[in-house]
């Protein structure tokens, strides 16, 4: 099943936030094509994806000769048309092996259907190069005391720019990317199609809901008091998507993630046939078990001694060490 969330247009331009890989879409008219861009160099590539992610710039008679970009190419997932359209004898076959029943072949198909997402961050910060990166990863265990110590410290002193989700929220950006929608101060949420997602097909659906309410930076807020609006998400947002795409409730993982790419609560609906970036153990939380955890205990999340990832240049983990090494010396 295929369901397009938006008309064919040339390029998705994305917009983020220093820290942040959930993003603002739009079309920019003013990018038609990749003329000019000179490349810098690969800063990751993604067999599992099949994406790569280059730095690079444009050349030409406007300012942005000198501002770095970054653009992300990933092969776009096979729909159902695109396969008849791919078995025919327009596509030519370049044999590479062939050893009994058994053959090899580079496919060459039409050009419409050989399609590859692009996505644009123009300019990119030096935030935004490091989090493409490839960079080695580490894995924290992160007790109350710390999160109260270090992590909330650093959130607080970051100031991440949240615009874009109030954009959102305020209906200013993406309104007609919006699958569903309760607006209750409380207990509201907006759900719309995240940006890994390219609309194609379900078996790779990924949509994100964001939460109406501005003062929840994570799930280590979350207490007994937030019940109504976890539910309310996982119940209208669940729906929502099998009404819209014909996913049941029971093939949708839903989950939170923590450390989250941005400090918003926000709540990540993914196929159980896909597996996305994030959705391992060691930063996934399973919304169904947060809302039992809370129900067990009010406080869990403030309580609790959580695992996450940090990797090699964030300013977290380098915090994070240095608590550490002066708890080891008694300062602390």
């Amino acid at each position: 099943m295929t369901e397009n969330c938006e008309s064919e247009k040339p390029l998705k331009i994305a917009k983020l936030d220093d820290t942040n890989d959930e993003v603002v879409s739009k079309i920019s008219p003013s990018f038609k094509t990749f003329e000019g861009f000179q490349v810098k160099r690969i800063l990751k590539e993604s067999p599992e994806s099949r994406s790569i992610v280059v730095e690079g710039s444009f050349s030409g008679e406007d300012s942005a000769a000198s501002v770095s970009s970054i653009v992300i190419l990933e092969k776009t997932h096979f729909t159902e048309k695109e396969v008849y359209g791919i078995l025919t004898k327009s596509t030519a076959l370049q044999c590479l092996f062939n050893n009994d029943v058994y053959y090899n072949f580079l496919c060459h198909p039409p050009i419409q259907l050989n399609e590859v997402k692009a996505t644009l961050i123009h300019p990119a910060s030096e935030k935004h190069i490091e989090k493409f990166s490839t960079r080695k990863s580490f894995l924290i265990e992160e007790t109350a005391l710390i999160y109260q110590s270090v992590t909330l410290l650093h959130i607080r002193e970051s100031k991440f720019d949240l615009q874009w989700v109030y954009n959102i929220l305020e209906h200013k950006k993406e309104a007609d990317r919006i699958v569903y929608e309760d607006l209750d101060p409380d207990c509201g949420f907006i759900l719309l199609p995240d940006l890994k997602w390219d609309c194609r097909s379900t078996s790779n659906l990924y949509l994100t809901g964001i939460v109406c309410k501005r003062d929840i930076k994570s799930i280590r807020d979350l207490t007994s008091e937030h019940l109504p609006l976890l539910k309310n998400i996982f119940d209208k947002g669940s729906a929502a998507i099998t009404k819209k795409y014909g996913l049941d409730k029971s093939e949708q993982r839903i989950y939170l993630h923590y450390q989250p790419s941005y400090y918003h609560l926000h709540i990540h609906f993914t196929s159980l046939q896909f597996t996305p970036p994030g959705c391992n153990v060691e930063r996934a939380h399973l919304l169904s078990n947060v809302i039992r955890n809370i129900e067990l205990k009010s406080s869990y999340y403030q309580e609790a001694s959580l695992d996450f990832l940090a990797f090699e240049g964030d300013p977290l983990l380098k915090k994070y060490h240095q608590y550490i090494g002066l708890s080891r010396d008694g300062d602390y």
